[in-house]
Formats: C-alpha cells, sequence, structure tokens
C-alpha cells in the first residue's frame, strides 16, 4: 500500500518537472507564451473618400451700370446697399434737348400722317386733273401752231400793199389838204376813217392772240415785235385819218400841213418796216418752233397717259406711307434716346458701388454704378487634374464660411486644365435668401469624391505594410494568420478591405504589429 503511494507521487513529480520548463520559456523554446491582442469582425458600412478645398464666393451675377447716353447728370436716386428690382431707375442725365427732339419728332409724324391722308384723297384726282391739263395743252398747241401758220409770207405782202395804200392814201390827202376839199372828198376820208378803224382793231385782235402765244412760248420774241409793230402802225394810221378829217372839215392851217407831212414820212417808215419784217422770214421759224412745242404736248400727254392707266398714282400714296413709317421710325428713336437718359437697374440686386455724383459728365463708357445679386451664390474652387476621373457634375459639397455650413453640389466643371496650376475650376451653387454668404468670403469646400454605400470595413490600425503590400492578422485556433490583403478607400479612422478576408473572421485590431505569422495569441 505504502509502496504504491510512493509510486504515484514520483509520477505526478516527473510529468510535473516535463511541463515547468514550457511554460518558463526553458528546455530549448519548446514552448511559446501566448501574445494578447484584440480582435473584432469587419463590418458592412459606408466609407467615402473626401478632399478638402478651398475656394471663393461670387455673386449669381455682378454687372457694371453704363450710361447709354452721354450728359450731364442731374440726380442720384439710389445709394450703395440699396436694393433694387430690375428697371428700377437710378439716376437721371439731363434731358431737355431730348425732349425737344421728341416734340420735333411728333410734329414730323403729325405732318406725315397729314401728307398721307391728303395724297389718299388727292393723288387719283391730282393725276386725272394731269391727265387733262395734258390734253389741254396739246389742244392749245396744236391751235397755236395754226394761228402761227397763218402768219404767211402772203399775209405779210397784204400787210405792205395795206402800209402802201395807207402812204398813198395819206399822201393824196395832203395834196387835197393843200388845195382844199369838196364834200364829195370829205365822205371819201370819213370812210377811209372807218377802214383805218378797222385795220386796227384787226390788228389789236391780232396782237393780244400773239402775246398769248408769246407767252407760252409758241412764238418768237421777233415775230411778238413784228406784230406789235403792225398793231401801232395801224393805230397810227386810224390816229392820222382822225386827224386829217378834223383838219379837212375845218380848214388846214400851216401847223396842220406840217402835221400831215409828218405822218406821210411816218407811213413811210412804216411801210419800210413792214418790208423788213418780209425779208426776215421770221415766221417760218415761228412754225417750226410751234410744231415743237406740239410735239412736247403730245409727249406729255402720252406720260400722263400712261400715269394714269398704269396707276402710277397709288405710288404717290406709297410714297406717303414710307415718309410716315420714318417718320414714326424717328419719334420711337428720339423716345429711345429719351428712355436712355434715365438710367435703370438691368437686373434685381444690390446697389454694391456708386461711382457717380450729381453735376459729373458721364457717357457710355462711364461706369456709374456696380450691382450685385446674391439671392443665389457661386462658390469657385479649383480640383488637382488627378482627381478628375472622379469629379462629377451633380456630386455633393459641403461649403464652410464663417457664418456656417451649406449644402450645395457641383453643377459646373470646367471642360479645359489649367496648365500653371494643373488644376480645374469647378461651380457649386448655393442658395443665399438670407444673405448670410456675402460675396468675395474665403469658403472651405468639401468634396466626397467617392461613395461605398456597403464596404468591409476594419480599423485603420489593423493594416499594416510590408514592401508597399498591405495584410493584416486574423485569429484562427488561437494563433495569428498573416493575410494580404487589398484596401480600398480609408477615411480616418476605418479602412475598405476590397479581397484577403471574409466578413466573419477575427481580425486582430491592437496588437498586430508585434506579431509574426502563426504566434499563438490571447484574445
Amino acid at each position: 500500500m505504502a509502496g504504491a503511494f510512493r509510486t504515484a507521487i514520483l509520477i505526478v513529480l516527473a510529468f510535473s518537472i516535463a511541463i515547468i520548463p514550457v511554460e518558463a520559456g526553458s528546455l530549448g523554446g519548446a514552448i511559446e507564451a501566448a501574445k494578447p491582442v484584440v480582435v473584432s469582425k469587419p463590418r458592412v458600412d459606408v466609407i467615402k473618400r473626401t478632399v478638402a478645398l478651398v475656394g471663393s464666393v461670387e455673386p449669381e451675377a455682378k454687372v457694371t451700370v453704363l450710361p447709354k447716353a452721354s450728359g450731364r447728370v442731374e440726380r442720384i436716386l439710389v445709394d450703395e446697399g440699396q436694393f433694387v428690382k430690375k428697371g428700377d431707375p437710378l439716376a437721371i442725365i439731363e434731358r431737355y434737348e431730348l425732349e425737344l427732339a421728341v416734340r420735333q419728332a411728333e410734329a414730323a409724324v403729325a405732318s406725315a400722317e397729314a401728307n398721307l391722308e391728303r395724297a389718299r384723297k388727292l393723288a387719283r384726282v391730282k393725276a386725272e386733273s394731269q391727265l387733262k391739263q395734258a390734253q389741254a395743252a396739246l389742244a392749245a398747241a396744236q391751235a397755236g401752231l395754226e394761228q402761227v401758220k397763218g402768219i404767211s409770207e402772203a399775209t405779210v405782202q397784204a400787210r405792205i400793199r395795206q402800209a402802201e395804200a395807207g402812204l398813198e392814201a395819206l399822201k393824196a390827202n395832203l395834196e387835197k389838204i393843200k388845195k382844199g376839199a369838196r364834200p364829195e372828198e370829205i365822205k371819201r376820208m370819213e370812210a377811209m376813217v372807218e377802214q383805218a378803224k378797222a385795220a386796227m382793231e384787226n390788228a389789236r385782235e391780232n396782237y393780244e392772240r400773239m402775246s398769248a402765244l408769246y407767252e407760252q412760248g409758241v412764238i418768237s420774241k421777233q415775230t411778238m415785235d413784228g406784230v406789235e409793230m403792225q398793231y401801232k402802225v395801224a393805230k397810227a394810221q386810224y390816229e392820222a385819218a382822225l386827224q386829217q378829217l378834223e383838219i379837212v372839215r375845218k380848214g388846214a392851217r400851216e401847223e396842220d400841213i406840217r402835221a400831215m407831212e409828218a405822218q406821210v414820212r411816218q407811213a413811210e417808215a412804216n411801210l419800210e418796216l413792214a418790208k423788213l419784217y418780209a425779208r426776215t422770214r421770221s415766221w417760218e421759224k415761228d412754225i417750226k418752233l410751234a410744231e415743237s412745242k406740239v410735239r412736247q404736248a403730245e409727249a406729255a400727254l402720252e406720260l400722263a397717259r400712261a400715269s394714269w392707266e398704269g396707276e402710277v398714282w397709288k405710288l404717290e400714296v406709297k410714297l406717303a406711307e414710307s415718309q410716315l413709317k420714318q417718320a414714326k421710325a424717328a419719334l420711337d428713336l428720339a423716345r429711345k434716346r429719351l428712355e436712355e437718359a434715365t438710367v435703370r437697374a438691368p437686373i434685381d440686386g444690390v446697389v454694391s458701388r456708386r461711382m457717380a455724383e450729381v453735376g459729373v459728365m458721364v457717357a457710355p463708357t462711364v461706369p456709374m454704378f456696380e450691382i450685385v445679386k446674391a439671392d443665389r451664390v457661386k462658390v469657385i474652387a479649383a480640383v488637382s487634374e488627378s482627381e478628375i476621373p472622379h469629379l462629377k457634375e451633380g456630386m455633393p459639397a459641403t461649403v464652410r464660411v464663417v457664418t456656417g455650413e451649406f449644402r450645395g453640389k457641383v453643377d459646373f466643371i470646367s471642360p479645359v486644365v489649367d496648365p500653371k496650376t494643373r488644376s480645374v475650376k469647378i461651380k457649386i451653387w448655393l442658395d443665399n435668401p438670407d444673405g448670410r454668404i456675402k460675396p468675395g468670403m474665403s469658403a472651405d469646400v468639401i468634396l466626397t469624391l467617392e461613395l461605398r454605400p456597403k464596404a468591409l470595413l476594419v480599423p485603420r490600425t489593423a493594416v499594416l505594410t510590408e514592401n508597399g503590400e498591405s495584410y493584416l492578422f486574423v485569429v484562427e485556433n488561437g494563433r495569428a494568420v498573416k493575410k494580404r490583403v487589398k484596401v480600398g478607400l480609408t477615411d480616418e479612422w476605418n479602412a475598405e478591405i476590397v479581397e484577403g478576408i471574409g466578413p466573419d473572421e477575427l481580425v486582430v485590431v491592437e496588437g498586430g504589429n508585434t506579431l509574426e505569422d502563426g504566434d499563438p495569441v490571447r484574445i
């Protein structure tokens, strides 16, 4: 019994001696100590990659207001910081001369309207009247030609003979006066007076008729002078006959005889003038001139008839209509220039600058105001060209300024890269109804370039690198197992594992940098 107990004690001591060196690391390191680690399973969650940019705030619109008119500023109607709506007056430029121009243009329109009304009423009547006048002018020219043809060589010769007969009669009367007249001679002289009177009347009528033709340009001045001379001769012969009859009735005195002799000499001179007129043959020229007048009248009649039949008179109405349109256009222009003397706001917004003062001269090249529209603002930032593949219009953006943080989206990506900065410009639009975002502010822009909604995530401390490759440790059967992994997105706390581990593995998240593949671990 005692021997058996001793044997048991020896066996226990021998086993104890066999395992003590393993726990203590003796006996050639046959048994290693387990390393403490902290483990967790990967989790499926959202991860995103962001980039921080510095940008600047610009208004939705900024307009420099230039006047359209030149002149001296009469009034300034707004000041800096004042809200204006599109079309509100900002300033008034001197406009007295422009108002005068408008009144002048209005008067021109009224005149053109009256001309058009008159043309519509009278153009047709006027054309018809012109046709009738041309017909009458032709008839008058033809009548004048016939009258001129009446002044023939035979007529002129007859007048010469008449002058010769008158001269002979005067001479005979002179002899009778000197000798004394008998009663039958007195009667004969009375008959001569009547004949002379009739000749004078005929000459007067011819003179009046030829005067009308001369005024119309049908006969020459030379012919007119001859007709006038004939009338004067006939008149003188009549007056001489009267005087002779009176002398015969009363008895001749010495002075009467001298007067009669003077009349004889006058008759001789008139006869010479008649012969001279006959030698000039001026009636031939007058006939040609009258024929020319007839041809001109025929041409004028043809033109008037063509105008009437072709309704050319309607062109006068169209011309009046065109002149009215021109007058109205000039009035519109004058009114436009007058309106342009009032400088108006081109957009809704706030007057950010006022550069003009009352009394200064301005012109279309001189800025007067600056207006900004900031109900919406745009944030301009530059993104490195390396991020271009991840940029998309509509992607979310966070904008931080001193007055707060705002959410927006990328509305514009420049199609070109700035060669100096190797970056592209982006624009982010933000609503700004309360005006908290001021144009000119500096802004921090956060862009989410990549987003994985169901990523397999581990703490960033779990991922280690060696020779440019990523790896981590998982615990399997109490030991650390080294696994190479492919890392996707990372953020401040997490790393996305694209491949290399599964969702149910125990990943060493603390203590991994002291492990070697296969090390025993204690969780």
